[in-house]
């Protein structure tokens, strides 16, 4: 396919799309893509438009990227999901005077604190043939 095809194909896609490629005329895609990957082997023009490149260009390190990047999301929504919770909770007792302003403003900043930590828990991923942007 020429780069102009590719980028119509990413853009037909959606915003979904993840376009992994390893050649100089893959630039327009990976700008039309949401995410792009760029493997070893191509060009070095691909480390200014990739997202991530993987330097062993091999497929298990991209599917160890790609399951790195899930579970960082995966945390992401867990901790966006407690803050709100939390804070809605303790904003509306609060609000109700179901528990006094000093006890809401010892509470507030516990909440950064769990999603601080559950940051902080989360198992550590590193893998020296991976290169993040």
């Amino acid at each position: 396919l020429s780069p102009e095809e590719k980028a119509k194909h990413i853009k037909r896609a959606a915003k979904r799309a993840i376009m992994i490629g390893d050649g100089a005329n893959d630039g327009p895609a990976f700008q039309a893509a949401r995410v792009g990957i760029g493997l070893r082997g191509g060009a070095e023009q691909l480390l200014s438009v990739s997202d991530a490149y993987i330097q062993s260009g091999s497929i298990p390190d991209l599917l160890r990227l790609l399951n790195a990047a899930y579970r960082v999301r995966t945390r992401l929504h867990l901790s966006y999901t407690f803050a709100v919770a939390y804070n809605l909770a303790a904003g509306a007792a609060a609000v109700f005077g179901l528990i006094s302003p000093l006890l809401a403003a010892i509470l507030m900043p516990l909440s950064s604190l769990t999603v601080m930590t559950l940051a902080f828990l989360a198992k550590p991923y590193s893998d020296e043939h991976i290169t993040h942007k």
